[in-house]
């Protein structure tokens, strides 16, 4: 029995190859995969099947029937000529024909195929995913919000994960999206949806309001202070905070939802500034700057949050509770005082030690005594 499938003839280099499409559900019946994880890497004609990914993949393709899209597969044929019947309006695009009892093609990776495709491969940055998928609801959620909202207005990076040192531009695209998924939550609704409707009424009221208490940014937004001046010397611009904002948002959205506005007013009493009198601004370090460095992990996220929250009086997580008493201990074992009677009290012990002619000792930075 003989089967056609309707291809397109191309030739890459010297190598001839043929497009073609089929029904998902044939390709388990024609296609052949073999167990290569046993196999040394070197000898494998395919990667080893990531199982763990099958659910996610199994996901997309149900959530997306009528629109699901794949990236080729590259498979074998053997045989020495591949049949291909060319049509009467083109040469190159005709059938295959083949038989049944014969047909089984071999999904393989061509090693250097492989190599050539993906090892130059440049990923690209998080904010062009979120401005290019039309499939995420946060995304289409924070590309409005990045309209409705004036002082936003031409002032969000839709392309970069971090924003140039000279960019007129205040905040990333990614940056919005994790701060609005700390705000809503990761399950937005579709735009059709009423889910989705006051979800978006929900963060564009709130990120006004917010600018309203951030000056800074409308002063950007009417060009009294450059983007540049404002990221170097201040902190309210940057991801970890943005992040920080949205998960206040969200608790007091939840424990607040008549007075929010209201108890959002006491953040302007915070200092943003990175440093003060040539060193760390004490609120911020070694909350999200640590060594001089804004830093953006997830100890700094839980940390910034922790810190904004106790500053509203909100209810803290017992995380955020541990984070704030080890950076009591910080604060109290690096002031100048503790240091200074530290060190008073060490030289003291010295010296009682050498008068006395007892064994006296000093404590390295390891911990570890050594003796005189």
């Amino acid at each position: 029995m003989k089967v056609k499938f309707p291809a397109m003839q191309a030739t890459l280099g010297k190598r001839q190859y043929y497009c073609t499409t089929m029904a998902l559900s044939e390709i388990s019946h024609f296609f052949k995969f073999n167990d290569w994880e046993q196999a040394d890497p070197s000898l494998r004609a395919q990667r080893v099947l990531n199982v763990s990914r099958v659910p996610e993949i199994t996901k997309y393709i149900l959530d997306n029937e009528d629109g699901y899209i794949f990236s080729s597969i590259t498979a074998s044929y053997n045989c020495t000529t591949l049949p291909f019947i060319p049509s009467n309006l083109d040469e190159s695009v005709g059938t295959i024909e083949m038989d049944l009892e014969d047909m089984e093609f071999i999904i393989n990776d061509l090693q250097q195929m492989f190599s050539d495709l993906n090892r130059f491969v440049h990923k690209t940055s998080k904010s062009l995913d979120i401005l290019y998928d039309h499939r995420d609801n946060l995304s289409a959620l924070t590309m409005e919000v990045a309209e409705l909202v004036s002082v936003f207005q031409g002032l969000i990076d839709k392309e970069k994960m971090s924003i140039p040192i000279r960019s007129p531009k205040l905040l990333t695209l990614s940056a919005l999206y994790d701060a609005n998924s700390e705000l809503l939550g990761p399950e937005i609704g579709k735009p059709s949806s009423k889910d989705y409707k006051e979800k978006i009424t929900k963060a564009t009221e709130y990120w006004i309001e917010i600018a309203k208490v951030i000056p800074d940014w409308q002063k950007v937004k009417d060009d009294e202070l450059r983007a540049p001046a404002l990221r170097q010397e201040k902190i309210n611009t940057h991801g970890v905070v943005l992040r920080a904002l949205g998960g206040v948002g969200s608790a007091l959205l939840t424990n607040y939802p008549d007075e929010w506005r209201e108890r959002l007013q006491r953040l302007r009493e915070i200092d943003w500034r990175k440093s003060v009198g040539g060193r760390v601004n004490p609120l911020w370090d070694n909350v999200c700057i640590v060594a001089g460095s804004v830093v953006s992990n997830r100890q700094a996220r839980v940390a910034t949050l922790a810190v904004l929250k106790k500053h509203l009086d909100l209810p803290l997580s017992n995380q955020e509770r541990v984070v704030l008493n080890n950076l009591k201990d910080f604060e109290r074992n690096s002031s100048p005082l503790y240091t200074q009677r530290s060190t008073e009290q060490m030289a003291s012990s010295v010296v009682q030690g050498s008068v006395d002619g007892s064994n006296a000792r000093s404590v390295t930075n390891n911990g570890l005594p050594q003796s005189f």
